[in-house]
């Protein structure tokens, strides 16, 4: 087993202190939530694979999540403040999960409601040279709501300051120029709001729950497991607000800061994400594409950018004619020859399609053309 340690005595005193909290956030009706996430931990420790499905009693229920800023770092699912060179950073930060078996692959961003360690004592443990040390365990269960739809979130201050810009969208912040002392009062006085109405899964599951841990060795004689269960949530409002006074400093909603942007093409709207995009085309295959009408969708951060479409019943001069009675006379055009034509068209109000030699690329007018294109301004 390497330096792995195994038990030689099972002498774990299960006396299940629990320690202090991480934070303490309030949640509307704490107890139906409590009572959904324990339905869901069950449901995921279940072998019977006749057991009814677990139900979602607070499906369509909204909820107001208040957490307290703490000093902290981004991605752990909380709201978090930091403070150097006289800028006082307010984040809401959230944290990546996902169900055990599933991996990565399908994991959402979540907020943490609940965040307990206990500890269950020691063992003394031996590993396979007869090296022997007392192990101490401990076991962290957590509840999230994970994130199913929410505000447009921002390039995370990190991935700001290391100038990332190629990286996904991920919190809610803001940065004050102030001095320490009044820094200092804003951060230990900040709350953050999430607002939003529970919703199942993309799965169609209740909620699902995500197991991690670290074995003891002989150099790091302590074994650690966590658990985070979570269910789903559209999220309507994150804002950053003043505890004693009630003064929003930052907020963000569907309106203000609208995840998804202008229709492209057929149903494709800018900053759809996969699950989005399944949902109005369920045939549309792994890497985006709609082959029923020769569409690319490109994603750029996890969303939408895009719309390639490639399938046209005529080419050249004849596409540039039928792109102009569908949409008005083009911006620019230039046609050198019958079947080499190039032009852009306005589809809606900051949006163009943009006819290639490749075919005709929808996206928003306000972003650079696409490389395919060559007539040069």
């Amino acid at each position: 087993m390497g330096s792995g340690i195994r038990a030689t005595s099972v002498a774990l005193s299960l006396t299940l202190a629990m320690a202090s909290p991480a934070f303490a956030q309030t949640i509307t009706d704490p107890a139906a939530f409590a009572s959904a996430i324990a339905g869901v931990r069950a449901g995921d420790r279940s072998t019977d694979k006749f057991a009814e499905p677990v139900p979602l009693p607070i499906e369509g229920k909204s909820f107001r999540l208040t957490m307290p800023a703490l000093d902290g770092s981004e991605g752990q699912g909380t709201v978090f403040y930091d403070y150097a060179d006289g800028v006082l950073i307010l984040d809401a930060s959230p944290r990546n999960v996902w169900p055990t078996l599933a991996g990565p692959s399908e994991s959402l961003p979540s907020f943490k409601v609940t965040d307990n360690t206990q500890d269950l004592g020691s063992y003394v443990g031996q590993n396979a040279y007869g090296a022997t040390a007392r192990v101490s365990v401990f076991k962290n269960s957590g509840a999230a709501i994970a994130i199913l739809s929410s505000p447009k979130p921002m390039l995370s201050p990190m991935r700001v300051k290391i100038k990332a810009s190629n990286l996904d969208d991920t919190d809610w912040w803001v940065k004050l120029e102030l001095p320490p002392a009044e820094a200092k009062a804003v951060a230990n006085d900040t709350i953050g709001i999430i607002e939003g109405e529970y919703a199942r899964l993309p799965s169609g599951k209740a909620g699902a729950c995500m197991s991690t841990g670290v074995s003891a060795t002989i150099n790091r004689p302590s074994s650690y497991s966590s658990e985070t269960c979570y269910v789903g949530a559209h999220i309507e409002r994150i804002a950053l607000v003043r505890k004693s006074t009630g003064a929003v400093i930052k907020e963000w909603t569907n309106d203000t800061a609208p995840r998804l942007g202008p229709v492209l093409w057929g149903k494709v709207q800018v900053g759809m994400n996969k699950r989005d995009l399944t949902t109005v085309y369920p045939s549309i295959t792994s890497y985006s594409y709609l082959e029923s009408d020769g569409a690319q969708v490109n994603l750029e951060k996890q969303v939408v950018a895009s719309v390639e479409v490639r399938n046209w019943p005529v080419k050249g001069t004849a596409l540039a004619m039928l792109l102009t009675e569908k949409y008005g006379q083009p911006i620019e055009i230039d046609c050198k020859y019958e079947y080499i034509c190039q032009g852009q068209w306005k589809v809606a109000e900051g949006v163009s399609a943009y006819m290639t030699t490749l075919g005709v690329l929808y996206q928003l007018t306000d972003t650079k053309p696409p490389i395919t294109y060559s007539i040069r301004r």
